[in-house]
């Protein structure tokens, strides 16, 4: 019963961490950013400490048969069976946090604009933060700079005045 037990739970263990392992290989695919796909790495990957502490709780349950207070002996598991809900409830909630996220990137994306200036030439206008640009974005994007273009030189033609001959 004991062997069942062990193996049972360093079974579990193991499917913790490669289950929290699986969905990194499918995020680093994806066509977003490479910010985006390292938080969405250390989000998901914040599991693997859940089977740390899976992996400490089924050390100590190895050792509770050899111990002659069990009201102590318990003691050590109950604290990482407590890590491990606790972290199971963190990494759950953390995708939640993703408005947190992007208003802190937005602030340190500022920071930055101060700190270090760039010229306008250097900037692509195509490109705007991190977002995924589609054949469709790129196209409203193009229109909209053709139409700020446009305007501008029919205001400049209009301040010029009418040709004299």
């Amino acid at each position: 019963m004991k062997l069942k037990v062990l193996t049972l739970a360093a079974f579990y263990t193991f499917a913790d961490a490669s289950l929290a392992m699986i969905p990194l290989t499918v995020f680093w695919k994806l066509r977003i950013s490479v910010l985006q796909r390292i938080q969405l790495c250390i989000v998901f990957g914040l599991n693997i400490l859940t089977s740390v502490c899976s992996g400490i709780k089924t050390r100590h349950l190895s050792q509770l048969g050899n111990r002659t207070d069990l009201t102590w002996a318990t003691y050590d598991i109950f604290v990482w069976v407590t890590a491990e809900l606790f972290l199971l409830v963190v990494c759950g909630t953390v995708p939640t946090l993703y408005p947190l996220l992007r208003w802190i990137q937005s602030l340190c994306v500022v920071i930055r604009r101060k700190v270090l200036p760039r010229s306008v030439s250097n900037e692509d206008p195509l490109r705007q933060s991190d977002e995924v640009l589609t054949i469709g974005k790129i196209r409203m994007r193009l229109k909209r700079q053709d139409t700020a273009m446009s305007s501008n030189s029919e205001s400049q033609a209009s301040t010029l005045g009418p040709a004299r001959s």
